[in-house]
């Protein structure tokens, strides 16, 4: 059948680490992008990647961390483009 080919400009380290929190994700595991961020840094038992992403940060940029993702994913399920749609 006929296939589609999508372009995007991903940052890895955001979409997969949050993507991949709760659970994994076979296909995006196996990009070098996403493998080499998870190498770099060991998750701990029970920790997740979002836990250990905002852990070496002061309580604003938690806040601002946190804010972006929740606009990132109320875009996507909204089916917008990006979280500018929103204002923060």
């Amino acid at each position: 059948g006929d296939g589609n080919v999508i372009v995007a400009n991903v940052d890895w380290e955001r979409f997969a680490g949050t993507f991949m929190a709760q659970r994994p994700s076979p296909l995006l595991g196996e990009l070098p992008e996403v493998r080499a961020m998870f190498d770099a840094a060991p998750a701990e038992q029970g920790t997740s990647a979002l836990a250990q992403r905002l852990a070496g940060l002061d309580q604003a940029e938690q806040e601002r961390q946190l804010t972006e993702l929740v606009r990132y994913e109320a875009a996507t399920v909204l089916g917008h483009v990006s979280g500018e749609a929103f204002s923060a």
